[in-house]
């Protein structure tokens, strides 16, 4: 639903009969609309729900397991798509009021059963147990696998994501809780990693910084041997924007990796945005929502002021979503179901060409175009692939502007 919107739907036990005689009419069915589609998921998790156990996430036993919390986050998320203005072009606010009450259900149901937000933002994606209390669903995943191989700096991968300062730019100060672009803030170009919101730091080897051994070197010159400089041990592996991934990465001493399908964060966050968006007036309860994500242990943030505008508000929110859940596969989506994918995925994205003085010890950040993008409106939903279509003989129809 998320990437394709309607879809055929099976509800029965379909013949073998078709694949006998090779008429596989039966099988070609056609795609059903959104409403029906979100329908028919929201049924299919409230009777489900009713038959799953409770989550434990306190027991070993249970982990990876299905049960209730489960489902209900699922639930959440589903409305909270089906709410926004890509499936919601005329506004429908009956529909932002079901987002809220199902993700209150979500957290509700978690908080019932002993989540809380995890201790410590780093380990949580990495050493952290395997039923870490913020985890609702997730991925296990041992270290040392291919993300270790291909992520990282060059100096020990392949330097394969390279964060871009148009997503490192809405990580906020840690002082001021003031963007840093707004008056006041306390950003410092000269300095831009100083006294920023702890998530950067957690989410990003930064230039200079002691990562497995190795001091991360990205600076366009002698020395710069994680760079696309000349001077580089691997030109073609170097970061284009100065900076690579750390969110997940092995540390050196974890032995496992969690990534998270759902976590508690997120849904505080899904909540925030549903209630605020199905009302006119701004909510307490979101403004507690969000900022119990910025209080973390650890993250501190400040929290956002309740005296600002809906309007406002809302773009709060997204823009924590893009910090707390960075790297997670949520922006991606979320900029498509908020239709802002065409301004934000397109045009100059920007980097650090990162330059080191040998004599004053000091970096020095020039930012700069690495690349200008392109993207159509059309591409917020993916192509049905054409090969799925033959076989439907015209049954599936392909999303428009394709």
């Amino acid at each position: 639903f998320k990437r394709y919107g309607g879809v055929p739907l099976v509800a029965n036990v379909m013949s073998t009969a078709g694949v006998l005689s090779g008429n596989t009419d039966e099988y070609n069915q056609p795609r059903k609309t959104v409403d029906e589609t979100v329908l028919f998921i929201k049924n299919e998790l409230d009777t489900v729900t009713k038959y799953l156990p409770p989550p434990t996430p306190s027991s070993a036993v249970s982990v990876g397991r299905m049960n209730r919390g489960i489902s209900v986050a699922l639930k959440g998320r589903l409305m909270l798509y089906y709410a926004s203005p890509l499936h919601n072009p005329t506004k429908i606010i009956a529909r932002w009021q079901d987002a809220a009450l199902a993700n209150k259900q979500a957290i509700d149901t978690a908080t019932k059963y002993g989540a809380v937000l995890f201790n410590n933002y780093q380990t949580l994606f990495t050493s952290a147990p395997r039923n870490a209390t913020e985890i609702i669903w997730f991925v296990f995943q041992n270290c040392g696998c291919s993300l270790d191989t291909y992520e990282g700096m060059p100096s020990l991968a392949y330097g394969g994501t390279n964060p871009t300062l148009n997503h490192i730019d809405k990580y906020e100060m840690r002082t001021t809780g003031k963007s840093i672009y707004e008056a006041g803030s306390g950003y410092d170009p000269s300095n831009p990693y100083l006294n920023r919101d702890p998530r950067l730091g957690l989410s990003v080897i930064q230039p200079g910084e002691l990562f497995r051994g190795f001091n991360y070197a990205p600076w366009w010159g002698p020395g710069g041997v994680d760079s696309r400089s000349t001077f580089s041990n691997k030109q073609s592996d170097g970061s284009w924007t100065g900076m690579v991934f750390k969110k997940f990465m092995d540390p050196g001493a974890a032995a496992n990796r969690n990534w998270p399908l759902i976590r508690l964060a997120e849904l505080y966050l899904n909540y925030a945005e549903a209630l605020t968006e199905a009302n006119t007036t701004t909510q307490a309860a979101a403004f507690a929502a969000v900022n119990t994500v910025r209080a973390r242990v650890g993250i501190a943030m400040p929290a956002i002021a309740s005296t600002i505008s809906k309007d406002s508000l809302v773009k709060r929110i997204r823009n924590e979503r893009d910090v707390e859940l960075a790297f997670e596969e949520h922006r991606n989506f979320d900029a498509r179901r908020w239709k802002t994918a065409v301004k934000d995925f397109a045009g100059n994205m920007y980097g650090f060409r990162v330059l080191y003085d040998d004599a004053t010890k000091k970096y020095s950040y020039p930012r700069y175009s690495f690349q200008v993008r392109k993207y159509l409106p059309h591409w917020d939903l993916y192509p049905i692939p054409q090969a799925e279509i033959d076989k439907s003989k015209g049954k599936l129809v392909q999303n428009p502007g394709y």
